[in-house]
C-alpha cells in the first residue's frame, strides 16, 4: 500500500531559502517559500516515513510530525545536514532548498549607513550542500533539485544531467522558475525527474503535493530495486 510504502525509511529534506548577510539587517536571498520541500515532507509522512526537515527562512509551517532543524545561512544548512548524516542513519536525502549561491566575502559588524552614495559588495560562492552531504555519506539515496530560468527544456535537461553526475546524485529534479506556474511561491510546479541512466520523467503542471508524490514514487521504486 502507498500509505505505508516508506515505513521504516528515514528521509532528510532541505527546504526553503537561505540568507547570506551583508550587515546585521541586510542579506542576499531569494523568494522561495519552502512549499515544495514541505509538500515532499507531508507526502513522506503520509507514506509512514520518518522525516527530518532542515528548514531555511520559508513561509510555510512544517508538519508537526516531522523533526525540524531551523537554519538561516547556506553554511548552517550544510552543517546541519552533515551533522544529521553523521549522527543518524538516513536512507534518503532530498535537497529541495533554494540555497543562496553566493555570499559577501565580508559581513559588516554594524549596519552600513544608508546615506552612502554607493556600495560595492564582493561575493564568493557558498558551500554546496549536496556535495558536502555526499562526502560524508556515500550510501544515502541523494535526490537534488536544479532550478534554471528561461532556457529551452533540452538545455535544462543537459545541465541537470551534468550536475547529477558531478555530485554523484541518484536522482535530480529540474524546473524552470521563470514559468509563472512553477516558480517560487506558487502552489503548482512542472518538473523533469532525471536518473543516473539519463531517463527523464516529465511531470506536467500540477500541485506541488502531486509533484512530491511522483518524486517519492520514483525514489521508492529505485530503493526497493537497488536495496538502498
Amino acid at each position: 500500500m502507498k500509505s505505508a510504502s516508506l515505513k521504516g525509511i528515514k528521509i532528510i529534506i532541505t527546504a526553503g531559502p537561505t540568507r547570506e548577510y551583508i550587515d546585521p539587517i541586510r542579506f542576499i536571498s531569494n523568494p522561495s517559500s519552502g512549499k515544495m520541500g514541505m509538500a515532499i515532507a507531508e507526502e513522506g509522512l503520509a507514506r509512514s516515513a520518518d522525516v527530518t526537515i532542515v528548514y531555511g527562512r520559508g513561509t510555510v509551517k512544517p508538519p508537526e510530525a516531522a523533526k525540524v532543524i531551523d537554519v538561516e545561512t547556506t553554511e548552517e544548512m550544510s552543517e546541519a545536514v552533515v551533522r544529521e548524516l553523521r549522527e543518524r542513519h538516513y536512507d534518503i536525502l532530498i535537497a529541495a532548498a533554494a540555497c543562496a549561491d553566493y555570499k559577501p566575502t565580508r559581513k559588516e559588524d554594524e549596519k552600513i549607513p544608508s546615506k552612502q552614495k554607493g556600495l560595492m559588495i564582493r561575493l564568493e560562492p557558498t558551500v554546496k550542500v549536496i556535495e558536502e552531504a555526499r562526502k560524508v555519506d556515500k550510501n544515502v539515496f541523494l535526490c537534488g533539485f536544479k532550478a534554471e530560468s528561461g532556457i529551452p527544456a533540452e538545455v535544462l535537461l543537459a545541465r541537470t544531467s551534468t550536475r547529477l553526475k558531478d555530485v554523484g546524485a541518484n536522482l535530480m529534479v529540474a524546473n524552470d522558475i521563470s514559468n509563472p506556474d512553477s516558480g517560487f511561491m506558487t502552489d503548482t510546479n512542472e518538473v523533469y525527474i532525471i536518473d543516473t541512466e539519463n531517463r527523464v520523467t516529465h511531470v506536467p503542471t500540477c500541485t506541488k503535493r502531486e509533484v512530491a508524490a511522483k518524486i517519492l514514487d520514483t525514489i521508492t521504486s529505485k530503493i526497493h530495486k537497488k536495496g538502498y
